[in-house]
């Protein structure tokens, strides 16, 4: 399982480089806000700030807010591209050829479940770590002693999380898009679909990693490096985002690839 996701999700990239476009357009994009930032910055520093300002008023005005627009553009942008991917793998199991634009049509239908499904994600994270954290200080204000076996609790209590927090939401994206689901509903879906296969997700999270860091060490050799860094980084985020809807697909042993 773990085998055929990989090779058959390295294998569309090289069938059909173009699917690399999508991830291009979001490089893009992160560049312009990236300049964007650096010149607003500069702008409400020299326009909106009174010479006699204090540090704290400075730094929101020139750097707090500015950062935060566009932190949330960058979110936004990312939450498009994300949607465009599992509607790219749906053409290469269902048809003989990936037509982008339809893709990037499916992504927009898509994109407003999508924005709500990853804030509420997002929210119910924070909700958890701060419940646990709340939980943690309740402990400590109980026993009046930092004790060590809390400590271990919270840590050993993450882990688990994570273990099967990160499968149970590998697929959530490619929910939404490809089964019309949102929110909560969506979540669940996810989580149902990672059931008893924690350890293959895993295992395809490990070896892209793994493989991409091999890659990455080519970024060391002088010069080529420079050059190679863009398509590398560009192949490893097109080839994850492939795998994961890959993986939704080939669960099913039935579903064979037409692409």
């Amino acid at each position: 399982m773990v085998a055929n996701v990989l090779v058959y999700s390295f294998n569309l990239i090289r069938k059909k480089p173009k699917i690399v476009l999508p991830e291009l357009l979001y490089w893009i994009v992160l560049a312009l806000v990236i300049v964007l930032f650096y010149l607003v910055s500069i702008n409400m520093t020299n326009f909106f700030i009174p010479a006699k300002s204090s540090l704290v008023y400075t730094n929101l005005i020139s750097n707090l807010i500015p950062f935060s627009i566009f932190m949330i553009l960058i979110f936004v942008v990312a939450v498009y591209i994300q949607g465009i991917y599992p509607d790219i793998v749906r053409q290469a199991f269902t048809k003989k050829d990936i037509v982008l634009t339809e893709s990037f049509k499916t992504a927009r239908k898509r994109f407003c479940s999508l924005l709500w499904t990853n804030i509420l994600l997002i929210l119910l994270i924070m909700l958890i770590i701060g419940g646990a954290a709340a939980l943690l200080i309740g402990m400590l204000g109980i026993l009046k002693i930092v004790s060590p076996l809390i400590g271990i609790m919270l840590v050993l209590g993450f882990i688990v999380a994570t273990i099967f927090g990160i499968p149970g939401i590998y697929m959530l994206s490619t929910v939404v898009v490809l089964e019309n689901l949102s929110g909560i509903a969506a979540i669940k879906r996810s989580f149902a679909l990672s059931r008893g296969r924690v350890l293959s997700i895993w295992g395809v999270i490990f070896l892209i990693g793994i493989f991409s860091m091999g890659l990455y060490v080519l970024i060391l050799v002088p010069v080529i490096g420079l050059l190679l860094y863009v398509p590398i980084s560009l192949f490893v985020a097109t080839w994850s985002k492939n795998a994961s809807t890959s993986y939704y697909f080939l669960r099913e042993k039935k579903m064979k690839p037409k692409l």
